[in-house]
Parts: structure tokens; C-alpha cells; sequence
């Protein structure tokens, strides 16, 4: 490996999130200027998302079997559900990440998501 593809290669990593797969879909097609937002929501990490996702999807699972039919409604309450649970996802890891910001840059595992590293700001979603 060339010294320039070890320091692009390191000058990367620095800049991910240390719990986060390098690679993912947000650091390879997202726009550079919305990646702090998605990492900042932890869209580039699905398993919060599912969480929340899985009991809403039994449960209308359930509903749809107790009703032995299948509605038009039942495609908009999947559609609901779905994008609730990214939102909510998103939200609470916002919210987690900006009352956590000033132990976040003290540990290394956390020092580089979005708030602690100043990638963004508290003041940026300021009216």
C-alpha cells in the first residue's frame, strides 16, 4: 500500500464513528454535506431501526391474520410504522448524542460521531 493510500485510509477512519462499519451506505452514496445528519441519527447503523420496527410488523402481522384479509389500510399503517421507526430511531439518538456531547469527546469509542467531533453543532437546527 502506498504512503497516500495509508494516510487517504487513516485520514477516513478518523472521521467514522468507531462503533460503525467502515464502508457503510452513508460513507459510500450519501452527499458529503448530509453525512453528519444521517451519522448523527445512526442511519448508517439499521439495528435500532428493526428494534423498533419488528413489534410493529407482528403486530400488524397479527391484526392481518385475526381479519383473514388483507386492506388497502393495512399498507398505509405499514408505511407509518416504517418511517416512525427510523424517525424515532433518529431522534433518540439525537437527542442521546447532544445531552451526552461533553462526555462524548472524553471517550474514544464516541469521540468522533458527529456532535463531539464539531462536525456539527448544537446551534445548527437553531431558528
Amino acid at each position: 500500500m502506498s504512503k497516500a493510500n495509508s494516510t487517504s485510509k487513516a485520514q477516513t477512519t478518523a472521521q467514522n464513528v468507531a462503533d460503525a462499519v467502515d464502508g457503510n451506505w452513508v460513507d459510500r452514496r450519501a452527499p458529503a454535506r448530509l453525512r453528519p445528519l444521517l451519522r448523527l441519527s445512526r442511519l448508517d447503523r439499521p439495528i435500532g431501526t428493526w428494534l423498533l420496527l419488528i413489534p410493529c410488523l407482528w403486530g400488524l402481522g397479527l391484526a392481518m391474520l385475526h381479519s383473514g384479509t388483507v386492506q388497502l389500510g393495512d399498507a398505509w399503517i405499514l408505511f407509518v410504522c416504517t418511517i416512525g421507526s427510523v424517525l424515532m430511531r433518529g431522534a433518540g439518538c439525537t437527542w442521546n448524542d447532544f445531552t451526552d456531547r461533553d462526555f462524548d469527546g472524553a471517550v474514544e469509542r464516541t469521540r468522533n460521531r458527529p456532535l463531539p467531533s464539531g462536525q456539527i453543532t448544537p446551534n445548527t437546527f437553531r431558528c
